[in-house]
């Protein structure tokens, strides 16, 4: 009997658009404790999916007799999510699996602009005015926003809502916006105006009209989150799965939770294959997406959509890249630095190149592929043990 899962997490790398996209399809494969495999095919919710692949740990301190593989999953409004896990088989797995369930659903909530009830749609309807009292998760999501921000040069805002607004990415029909229009959307954007006072756990918009919006940084960031709650509850090793990222613990280097990159023409075909023990990564391909035309004083959108990204520095939208892949020592992180790559575009790899805790692989729009020297490629160093 095979004691080992098969390695089953895989990101389709599908060109599109000049034959430029990075798409993710995967199926989960988890292992009982007598190492009979138990396969269970899962079709992605979306184009681009992440699933990462339940393996036992072996010349670690823990056999395969004394650790199971368990796995569930649930819908959320932000999508769908899969928690895997490789623990004692007398672990309380069902409190487990809730306990990291409900800490998502709680954080990706506070932190949603679409929550109503949530702690950034107060501070939306708030800006301009006084100090709101939130979460002190929220205080700690809102200063990592504002380190990020600050770290990629606004490349990265957490204030970007405006522009997204008057882009239409928060409609059905994405618009162009005028001179005038652009011009004030951008003076509302600006992370420094992001007040956060964690000593009584406050925060508040300084001018009114400014909007929070996390992006897949809230997504990470409640990710991380699950997985603490993981941790608390002593299980060995843990992954948590979404859409367009991952973030996990307990890996070994025989035992590593795995990602593969699959050849677009032929799905049998390895190209590439990230390996964490720990850590984050992220995967955005731009589904909803905008040209600008650069030769005309007033920003328009021609061609066909394709990309969903503004660059809150200028407000325009940026096609250099088509697809990053990040890896970074979280989820929130990961998913933080990838929106600030695509904002960058050429600039990207010089980003890259200078961070010790991020390594990327960015797809241009020319289809040219660029992979930074430390990306955990399967058989390289990693470089995100926690």
């Amino acid at each position: 009997m095979d004691p080992a899962c098969t390695r089953s997490a895989a990101y389709r790398c599908t060109y599109a658009r000049i034959c430029a996209a990075l798409l993710a399809s995967a199926f989960f494969a988890a292992c009982s404790s007598s190492g009979t495999r138990a396969t269970r095919e899962t079709k992605a919710p979306t184009s681009e999916t992440t699933r990462a692949a339940p393996e036992q740990p072996s010349s670690s301190g823990t056999t395969a007799e004394q650790t199971h593989s368990f796995s569930a999953a649930r819908e959320f409004r932000d999508g769908h999510v899969e928690i895997h896990l490789r623990t004692n088989p007398n672990a309380s797995v069902e409190v487990a699996f809730e306990k990291a369930f409900a800490a998502f659903a709680q954080v990706a909530d506070q932190l949603s602009a679409d929550d109503l009830t949530g702690d950034v749609a107060q501070l939306n309807r708030g800006a301009g005015g006084h100090w709101i009292t939130v979460d002190a998760e929220t205080v700690q999501a809102l200063l990592r926003a504002r380190s990020l921000a600050a770290e990629t040069g606004g490349a990265y805002d957490p204030t970007v809502l405006p522009l997204q607004r008057i882009w239409g990415l928060k409609s059905a029909e994405p618009r162009s916006p005028n001179r005038a229009q652009l011009a004030y959307a951008l003076s509302l954007v600006d992370w420094a105006k992001l007040a956060v006072d964690p000593t009584y756990a406050r925060a508040r918009l300084l001018e009114r009209g400014m909007e929070i919006e996390l992006g897949d940084f809230r997504l990470g960031y409640a990710a991380d989150r699950a997985l603490d709650t993981l941790r608390r509850s002593e299980v060995n090793a843990a992954c948590v799965q979404l859409e367009r990222g991952a973030t996990c613990y307990g890996g070994t280097s025989r035992a590593p939770w795995s990602l593969s990159f699959l050849d677009p023409d032929d799905s049998t075909v390895v190209l590439a294959e990230l390996d964490l023990t720990s850590g984050g990564s992220w995967l955005l391909v731009p589904r909803v997406g905008l040209f600008a035309d650069r030769s005309s004083s007033e920003p328009k959108l021609e061609g066909e959509l394709h990309a969903r990204f503004i660059d809150p520095r200028t407000g325009q939208p940026n096609d250099e890249l088509y697809s990053v892949i990040t890896a970074a020592h979280n989820a929130a992180l990961a998913a933080g630095y990838a929106e600030a790559l695509l904002a960058m575009g050429e600039g990207a790899q010089m980003f890259v190149a200078g961070r010790r805790r991020l390594e990327a692989m960015l797809v241009s729009n020319l289809n040219q592929p660029w992979i930074s020297d430390g990306f955990p490629a399967r058989g390289r160093e990693e470089r995100f043990d926690q």
